[in-house]
């Protein structure tokens, strides 16, 4: 999934009542691959935990430390937005 594909199916999750979410989500400038602000309270709430592994692997985002929903990313943002994701069965994180 693109940074794109990634705030739109979060801002799905997040907000299932608003209509028109694309526009909503380019209006509101949110982006949870990108802004911490966004991603932040998810992180908290759902309690994912990040840490950088290495060049190859990035960033790791996971639930614990025996979950099956981990994810990399080059960025802990776009790592923790690939988790929740996969966490709530969406795309491949």
């Amino acid at each position: 999934m693109d940074d794109h594909e990634i705030n739109l199916a979060i801002a799905k999750l997040e907000y299932p009542e608003t209509r028109n979410l694309k526009l909503w989500v380019e209006q509101n400038m949110v982006s949870y691959t990108e802004g911490w602000l966004d991603i932040g309270p998810i992180i908290e709430r759902e309690k994912i935990n990040i840490s950088y592994q290495d060049k190859k692997l990035g960033w790791c985002a996971y639930f614990n430390i025996f979950d099956e929903h981990e994810a990399y990313a080059d960025t802990p943002t776009k790592a923790a937005a690939l988790c929740y994701l996969k966490m709530k069965g969406i795309g491949n994180g």
